[in-house]
């Protein structure tokens, strides 16, 4: 079976890569996403458990790693990168369940989860701990065979669910944490493909031109400005319907009087 790809992040808040073997239970975690050797190198876990990754307390400044073990439900999370006991044992889930991990709730750490596959269903907890826990939420999405997916489909703070469907390369995504419609169809990819997600946009602002001419005319109107205030337009409303006077080209301008300086129209 070929290694899952791991997402895992830095602490400048940038997504990269890794793998996870599923022979020994070692994670390969890269820095950057550039090819070159892994920038770590642990082991969690023993053969056949599943790879997750998420910052798992509010203290940590990049993400951790953890397995779940889906021959008895056992999960292990460690924060620090390096090979070692784990930090955090919990038990969440049924033989033959499915890892997933994410902000379930916007609290700004992420936490585990299990897929049923033969209910379509996941159960996703809100708590990192020591011990067994139950799922906050319980959401049914897909069919029998779908595989799980995970992300904030929506910018909304925190994840929802979705569901790839590896015979016809159907993905359902889900952004509220509970049954229903998915709110998001479409179809990308072939059958038999292993779904993944994450943030590939570039958010990084566009370039803006700047004119180089820095002489700045000086302005040669210095009338006082009114203190009537302009009427506010309501959108979608006219403040009138009486269209402005053509300019006579030959109309003389009249200088207004010393010490008048009411508001004038020179039409």
């Amino acid at each position: 079976m070929a290694d899952p790809i791991l997402k895992t992040i830095t602490s400048d808040g940038i997504d990269t890569i890794g793998v996870y073997d599923q022979a020994d239970g070692q994670f390969s975690l890269r820095n950057s996403n550039t090819a070159g050797a892994p920038d770590y190198t642990l082991t969690l876990g023993y053969a056949g458990d599943q790879p997750i990754a998420g910052r798992w307390t509010n203290t940590m400044t990049h993400s951790g790693v953890g397995v779940f073990r889906p021959s008895n439900g056992l999960i292990y999370l460690k924060k620090e990168l390096n090979s070692g006991f784990a930090d955090f044992t919990m038990v969440l889930g049924i033989p033959g369940d499915v890892g997933v991990a994410g902000d379930w709730s916007g609290q700004g750490i992420d936490s585990p989860g299990v897929f049923r596959p033969n209910l379509a269903t996941f159960y996703l907890s809100n708590q990192v701990v020591n011990g067994s826990v139950f799922g906050d939420y319980a959401v049914t999405l897909g069919v029998t065979g779908d595989i799980p997916v995970v992300g904030d489909w929506a910018a909304q703070g925190h994840a929802g669910v979705g569901v790839f469907r590896p015979t016809n390369g159907q993905i359902y995504l889900k952004n509220v944490l509970t049954s229903g419609f998915a709110d998001t169809a479409m179809v990308f990819g072939i059958p038999y493909d292993i779904p993944v997600a994450g943030y590939w946009a570039d958010s990084s602002p566009t370039p803006v031109n700047t004119p180089t001419n820095t002489n700045t005319p000086t302005p040669t109107n210095t009338a006082t400005p009114s203190s009537t205030p302009y009427p506010t337009a309501t959108p979608g409303i006219l403040i009138s319907n009486t269209p402005l006077p053509t300019l006579t080209p030959s109309a003389t301008l009249t200088q207004p009087s010393s010490g008048d300086h009411s508001p004038r129209n020179y039409d």
